[in-house]
């Protein structure tokens, strides 16, 4: 036991020297949770690992004996033997030891439990805040946040101690404690526990502080409310807490960046450690390999033919029975003297049938046994085999007929008979070559295209998916490789893409011998086509029902045409086949129907925006349909088409709104186009109506208002949101919202109201506009909404929903 808990001590102590040199002050927090965790379960299991090695025994035959002489013999005096106290010393200390470490773990753990019992407690989404009155500093357990009652209630904790402690929640980081706290009750007198304790709840503060950064928190304004809170800071054993005495290091790991090169270096270096752990820190056995000798039957060949064992019949049935539990059985059979030869060397056959290879013969003619592997025909095959020769041999050469299972007759007696016997027998058949094997079913090409986008950055798209040159060159090769996939593909690239990108792409088409197809959509161009690749009957069969059912849906209305949507992927297949076609599938076919334009990227540049938006423009006027860009789940732009009434609908309602809402206490910037609300936060991220982010990146200047670039949004000289710079060298003057004009108060908005006669609803009831006046003055947080204020009879409603119905003037709540 001693042994182990050295050896354990000291893996440990390599692996904790290792981190503090190499990995304590770099940035890649989430790695460094899994080491410190996994040395610790290395350095638990390595000293208990024991390696054997199997050899095999040494027979020492001269000290395989002894004896033993009457002087050996010595008359033994019962000798007094004396107790070892220090065992049970050191037993009864450990035993203390952890009694006194497990009370005080399940004291902490009872105090914490008791604070979630006794305080109130709010949940919001997976946390459950537990507010604790006169609690100094904020500190987690689980999904448990415990902060002080009276600066929550007044709303005086920071956004960034709030996303701090959720983190820790986050990230379970409390069974990271748990695991260790439970480690330290084992092993309380190793002072090495403790540090990795400090060093695992240290690695927790860095993972908190990064995600506090990722979130647009400046690190100075950060720093200060740390330094703020961790004055402050209290001991918690079981939850991970703000702790001041580590406030240096948090502050200077904040600003390092540690690079993937270096962070894989010192990666490698872990590979030698481990190398030299297991070889001097594991056991090593030799076991001798027992050695069963092979087990050995004696059988006995009586003049009947059968087989005695100990006097009794054994049927081969039993001999393989014994053969299947032990495969080195070996037999000795002893055959009776006057026995059949044939009958002997039939039991001998049978017995190798079954598997046995060592086999001993013993008779007095042995000489007959002795080339049993070399065995001839008896003269009755080689009658059948002269009878079956002759008769094939007899047959025409041109034209004979022959069974097959006379050949395979034929074959075993030839190879049965010795070299005397087939020189006088029979010649072996000439026999005719045997039919070709049935040509395999011809597989059905499937019709799945490849398609590649190239932008003009350089950046590829794989089939909807992002890629690189090299993932392009792995799906063509994929693609040759199957024979059930399409030889087609579709590769496009924008007019300014990088030239190098588009030659080495068409170099791998040629190189992998596909066909780009990209020419064809849409429409497809005339021209001959081959007869090699040209679509089958049914194919073209299924473009003439789509063509025909496009057709058919679509409407003449004189200036122009009404034409109904397509999916992308019928788009594709059906100019595919349009394109394989030849000149007389096409006389005979359905013309192309006409299709929608193409949508227009994201990354256009200005050129390509008003040269995709002037064709938009002209399909609109021409088929007197509203094409609206949409955004697919895999953030693909779409083309759409909405019905007529819907398009009339949206040139009314064409209205956009804009203002400032505040939502968990934070001032958000909204817009309001065509009653569709949109939310943004300070970093510019498109926000629901309760503040968690839907938008996947910082939300573009030029997406923002219709026809307007704006980068921020200001309200009381501060900034409310700030937008992404998407286009920084195509517009020379970029708007910056500057704060509305303060409306009037709530109160008298309300008495104007009252005055015009307006009906007042407080949360869908009808009151009156004394009752409404007193609830704005004493509920500051109601919203108001005021719908046909143009009217003789305007409706104001008082509500706290932060929902904004359409048609309404809005008054914010801060606004007295």
């Amino acid at each position: 036991m001693l042994i182990y808990l050295l050896k354990f001590s000291a893996c440990l102590a390599i692996f904790m020297v290792f981190y503090k040199l190499l990995f304590e002050k770099s940035s890649v927090h989430k790695f460094k949770r899994f080491y410190l965790l996994a040395t610790l379960v290395l350095a638990l299991v390595i000293p208990s690992l024991t390696f054997i090695e199997y050899i095999e025994p040494v027979i020492d035959k001269e000290h395989n004996s002894f004896v033993v002489s009457d002087s050996d013999m010595v008359e033994t005096i019962p000798e007094v033997i004396e107790v070892n106290y220090t065992p049970i010393i050191l037993w009864s200390l450990y035993g203390l030891g952890i009694f006194v470490f497990l009370l005080k773990f399940c004291i902490n753990l009872n105090t914490i439990i008791s604070r979630i019992k006794n305080n109130p407690k709010l949940k919001t989404g997976s946390f459950i805040h537990v507010l604790v009155s006169n609690l100094k500093t904020p500190h987690t357990f689980f999904n448990y946040i415990f902060f002080n009652k009276h600066k929550f209630e007044q709303n005086d904790i920071p956004k960034e101690v709030l996303i701090h402690e959720q983190t820790h929640a986050k990230q379970k980081h409390s069974i990271d404690v748990l695991l260790l706290e439970l480690l330290q009750i084992i092993f309380w007198f190793n002072p090495l526990i403790y540090l990795l304790k400090r060093d695992v709840k240290l690695n927790h503060e860095f993972l908190a502080d990064r995600a506090v950064l990722q979130n647009g928190i400046e690190p100075s304004t950060y720093q200060t409310i740390l330094l703020a809170f961790s004055s402050k800071a209290e001991h918690q054993e079981l939850a991970n807490a703000i702790n001041y005495s580590s406030i240096k290091k948090r502050f200077t790991v904040m600003n390092t960046h540690t690079s993937k090169r270096s962070i894989w270096l010192r990666s490698l270096l872990i590979l030698p450690v481990l190398a030299l752990l297991f070889y001097g820190f594991t056991e090593s056995e030799q076991l001798e390999i027992e050695i069963i000798p092979p087990e050995i039957i004696e059988l006995y060949l009586n003049e009947d033919g059968e087989l005695l064992l100990e006097n009794k019949i054994i049927t081969y049935e039993d001999i393989e029975e014994l053969y299947r539990r032990d495969l080195k059985l070996q037999v000795t059979i002893k055959v009776f003297q006057d026995a059949d030869v044939k009958i002997a060397k039939d039991v001998s056959k049978k017995l190798k049938e079954i598997g046995i290879k060592k086999m001993t013969v013993c008779t007095s003619r042995i000489s007959e046994f002795q080339n049993d592997s070399q065995e001839e025909a008896t003269p009755k095959q080689v009658a059948e085999y002269n009878i079956l020769a002759k008769k094939i041999n007899a047959q025409s050469k041109n034209n004979p007929i022959i069974k097959l299972k006379d050949i395979e007759r034929i074959n075993y007696l030839y190879k049965l008979m010795s070299t005397t016997q087939k020189e006088s027998a029979q010649p072996f058949p000439n026999f005719p070559p045997q039919p070709p094997a049935p040509t395999p079913p011809v597989k059905v090409i499937k019709n799945e295209i490849t398609w590649i986008l190239l932008n003009s950055k350089g950046q590829f798209s794989v089939n909807d998916k992002s890629g690189s040159l090299k993932s392009v060159e792995a799906k063509f090769k994929s693609v040759w490789n199957d024979k059930n996939k399409s030889k087609n593909i579709v590769f496009r690239h924008e007019n300014n893409s990088p030239s190098d990108m588009v030659n080495k792409v068409n170099t791998l088409i040629d190189l992998y011998n596909l066909d780009n197809i990209s020419d064809t959509l849409p429409p497809p161009p005339p021209g001959n086509q081959t007869q090699q690749n040209q679509p089958t009957g049914k194919e073209v069969t299924a473009y003439n029902a789509y063509a025909k059912a496009i057709k058919q849906q679509t409407i003449d209305i004189g200036q122009g045409k009404l034409i109904p949507p397509v999916s992308e992927k019928d788009l594709v297949n059906f100019t595919n086949i349009y394109k394989r076609m030849t000149d007389k599938q096409r006389n005979n076919a359905e013309s192309f129907p006409d299709a929608l334009p193409p949508p227009i990227p994201e990354d256009a540049t200005q050129e390509q925006r008003a040269k995709m938006k002037s064709a938009i423009n002209d399909f609109e006027k021409t088929y007197k349909r509203k094409v609206h860009q949409a955004k697919t789940d895999n953030d693909e732009m779409i083309s759409v088409i909405v019905n007529d009434d819907v398009y009339e609908q949206t040139q009314d309602k064409n209205k956009v709104k804009t203002g400032f809402q505040k939502i968990n206490g934070t001032l958000h910037y909204y817009v309001s186009i065509n009653a569709a609300i949109k939310y943004y936060n300070r970093q510019g991220f498109e926000v629901n109506k309760t503040g968690v982010k839907i938008s996947k990146r910082q939300v573009n200047a030029s997406d923002v208002l219709p026809g307007q670039y704006i980068t921020k949004v200001y309200s009381d000289s501060k900034v409310v949101s700030e937008f992404k710079d998407n286009e920084p060298n195509t517009y020379k003057d970029k708007i910056d919202i500057p704060s509305p004009p303060r409306p009037i108060s709530r109160l008298d908005h309300i008495i104007a109201m009252a005055k015009k006669d307006a009906t007042f609803f407080y949360e869908g009831q009808k009151v009156s506009s004394d009752s409404a006046i007193q609830l704005v003055k004493k509920h500051d947080e109601l919203n108001l909404f005021t719908k046909d204020l143009a009217t003789n009879k305007p409706r104001v409603f008082l509500t706290k929903d932060t929902t904004i119905p359409a048609d309404t003037e809005i008054l914010p709540k801060s606004n007295k």
